[in-house]
């Protein structure tokens, strides 16, 4: 029983990853980074330009940092509730997927679930 549950468990949280903008977030940092590095790499840029515009890359920095760790807050949230909810119900559950095995089920649900969905939705079955 404790697998099935580890299954519908996945799902709604795979939804909600995949709804959160993650990729976003991770390209806005990833851009910033790039551009801090080639302001500090270049040498037609004076540094009086050079901290200033390093000062608004770090400002795009903390601001995603900060959406990306609120929207992990929101996903480990909504885990915590859906696995509390369902230890009320069913017994033993929280000790089976907070275990290494059910860790692993975890991965392995969720990658059956994101491959299974993209295949459905995209006509690809």
């Amino acid at each position: 029983m404790n697998w099935f549950l580890t299954f519908i468990l996945c799902v709604p949280l795979v939804e909600l990853v995949l709804r959160l903008p993650f990729a976003g977030l991770l390209g806005v940092l990833s851009n910033a980074g790039a551009k801090a590095a080639h302001v500090v790499r270049s040498r037609e840029i004076s540094d009086h330009w050079k901290e200033k515009v390093l000062g608004a890359y770090a400002q795009m920095t903390f601001v995603a940092s900060l959406k990306l760790a609120a929207f992990l807050a929101i996903v480990l949230g909504v885990a915590a509730f859906l696995v509390v909810g369902l230890e009320h119900f069913f017994g033993g559950f929280q000790s089976f997927v907070l275990d290494w095995s059910g860790i692993g089920a975890c991965l392995v649900f969720a990658s059956f679930y994101v491959v299974l969905r993209r295949k459905v939705f995209h006509g690809r079955l």
